[in-house]
This record gives C-alpha cells, structure tokens and sequence, in this order.
C-alpha cells in the first residue's frame, strides 16, 4: 500500500520562502496536510496539498505545537502515513510509536537522488541565507548523503 505523505509547517515554510515547495510535488506527488498545519502556514496551498480533515485530535502532546500535533495524532493508528518533520520533539513521539517520518533535508536528498535537483549544496545555501538554522553536522551528512562535495 502506498503511503500518504503527510507535510508539517516547517518544511512548507523553509520551501515556500526559498521558492522550492515544487520539490515536494515532484518526489511525492500529492502531499497532505491538516487544518492545523494550514492556519499555522498562513498562506494558500498549491493545489497538490491537500488538506485532510481526518480526526487528528485523538492524542494530545503537550509539547508539540498544534501541527506537529495534530500529524502524529493522525498517524499513530494508521500506517499507511509517512510525515515530513523538522521538528526534534515531534520526531521522538514519531519515532517511539514507530512512525515513518523525514525532514526537509531528507526531501532535498531524495530530490537528488531522483534527478529532481542537481545541488542539494546550493539550496543549503539558499536555506542558509533564512532564519532558518541547520547545524553544520547536519549540512556535512546531507552533502555526503547525497554524493556532493563537501568542500
């Protein structure tokens, strides 16, 4: 069975303030989403994420904001849902209640291996130059990962 790949606010933001959220379209196709996700996006969705109005407020995490929330209440009694996490706290409960998840950084490294993109390195600079913070551990493994040089 295919899984449903269900996208968090983070990921939506990073792509969208670098001009690449076609990438998730072009590894995964459809994405999902939920209503909480959505509000805390702020902007209109392309086409291709849809927001899935499931119940996603069975289980509650306290340290979670209300998206990373609201995808792994989704997912804890489905398996056929995949989530996009960048979020450490949100990807522990995934990872203990067995959830498949990966980050941003893990679609730029299936964009390459995919010949989507030819650099996951220049959309680390692109990243780099945002608000949005990435440990230079993280960046090296990302470069090696995806056969770049990490020069």
């Amino acid at each position: 069975m295919q899984k449903k790949v269900f996208v968090d606010t983070s990921a939506l933001i990073l792509l969208s303030k670098i001009n690449k959220l076609e990438i998730l379209h072009l590894v995964y196709g459809t994405v999902f989403t939920t209503k909480y996700v959505l509000i805390e996006f702020g902007n209109d969705l392309p086409n291709w994420i849809v927001v899935d109005n499931s119940d996603c407020e069975k289980y509650k995490f306290p340290t979670l904001g209300k998206g990373e929330e609201s995808l792994c209440s989704l997912a804890i009694d489905k398996t056929s849902i995949y989530l996009i996490l960048d979020d450490l706290k949100a990807r522990k409960i995934a990872a203990v209640y067995k959830i498949g998840f990966t980050g941003t950084i893990g679609i730029l490294i299936a964009a390459k291996k995919l010949g989507y993109i030819h650099s996951v390195k220049q959309i680390l600079e692109k990243i780099n130059s945002t608000n949005f913070r990435i440990s230079l551990e993280i960046q090296l493994k990302a470069l090696k990962l995806a056969g770049e040089d990490l020069k």
